[in-house]
């Protein structure tokens, strides 16, 4: 039988590290709107910063819900936000160029496999504390 807190813990997609990866993308993409202003005159405004928030919170949710697909197919999870990875970085170099737009691809795909991994370890975990 399991405790209040196992089964707390099954049902939560909105963790620390999910609320955490969306204020990091959040800022990211801020500051990279901010410096493309900067470089090309292009505009930061309210239309920026609402979309920096909106595409941050898009970002967190597909790896969120690639962590909740680890649940029930570990490696599928995975394979899923590595493909997810590989299409943010290719559309971001389809409208950008330059090195901002790799420092800031470099700096966000890093972020993503790091809460892959993170995610990864945490359902190993569970599943082997659950097969026991």
């Amino acid at each position: 039988m399991k405790n209040k807190k196992e089964s707390f813990r099954e049902e939560r997609i909105l963790s620390l590290p999910t609320i955490l990866l969306f204020i990091l993308y959040a800022v990211i993409l801020l500051a990279f709107f901010f410096l493309l202003d900067k470089q090309t005159n292009a505009g930061f405004g309210l239309a920026e910063i609402l979309f920096a928030i909106v595409s941050a919170g898009l970002m967190t949710g597909i790896f969120a819900g690639s962590a909740y697909l680890m649940r029930s197919n570990i490696y599928l999870g995975s394979v899923f936000g590595i493909i997810f990875i590989f299409a943010l970085v290719y559309a971001l170099f389809m409208r950008f160029r330059g090195p901002y737009t790799t420092m800031f691809a470099v700096i966000g795909s890093i972020i993503g496999v790091i809460y892959l991994i993170y995610s990864f370890i945490i359902t190993c975990r569970e599943n082997r504390i659950k097969n026991k």
